[in-house]
């Protein structure tokens, strides 16, 4: 259907001044780990599809970079020539859109309550972190910030995230390591200027 709307664009000579973004807003659990819906911190929660096609920008390009919904905003205002405003999270992905394969983000971010809910003050707010190979999540007291549980996962061995590795006495060095990411903040991941 997106090809049907392209090839439409095309014949009525509007692609070169239109954009188009396909999202979703959340992933789905059917079931896996006993969750369901948009739940958690998980890769099925927070992965989604991502398609987007810009006047003067490659076609048919395909890129395994970090990139978080609220790229979004700041893409869209770059790509539309317009300035990003200060103060808006996020980076413009119309660098992808030339050159997939460049250095790009280190990590991106995630938020979650558990048990999930909508309540003004959950009990445990989960945070995350994931790279390019891992996923690092932080399940704390809302209140205090005090950790309550923690999870690490290995996505080359465990892409499923069912192994949990963070209390292995291996995994140590690796978890602080992501642990200071995750405090760091996106601003610290952000891709270093070409």
């Amino acid at each position: 259907q997106i090809g049907k709307v392209l090839d439409q664009l095309d014949r009525l000579d509007l692609a070169k001044n239109t954009i188009i973004v396909l999202w979703s807003d959340h992933g789905f659990h059917l079931g896996e780990k006993g969750l369901w819906t948009k739940t958690t911190n998980y890769e099925l929660d927070t992965r989604v599809p991502l398609i987007i096609t810009a006047p003067g920008k490659g076609r048919d390009l395909r890129s395994d970079a970090l990139v978080e919904l609220v790229d979004l905003y700041p893409s869209l205002a770059e790509l539309a020539g317009l300035p990003i405003p200060q103060g808006v999270e996020g980076t413009s992905v119309a660098p992808l859109l030339s050159n997939p394969d460049q250095p790009w983000k280190s990590a991106v971010f995630s938020q979650f309550p558990r048990p999930w809910q909508y309540k003004k003050d959950p009990e445990i707010m989960g945070y995350a972190v994931r790279t390019d190979r891992y996923r690092y999540v932080e399940w704390r007291n809302f209140k205090t910030g005090e950790i309550k549980s923690r999870e690490l996962y290995d996505h080359l061995s465990d892409s499923e995230e069912l192994n949990n590795i963070a209390e292995l006495s291996s995994s140590s060095g690796l978890a602080k390591e992501l642990w200071k990411h995750l405090n760091d903040g996106w601003q610290k991941a952000q891709p270093k200027k070409m």
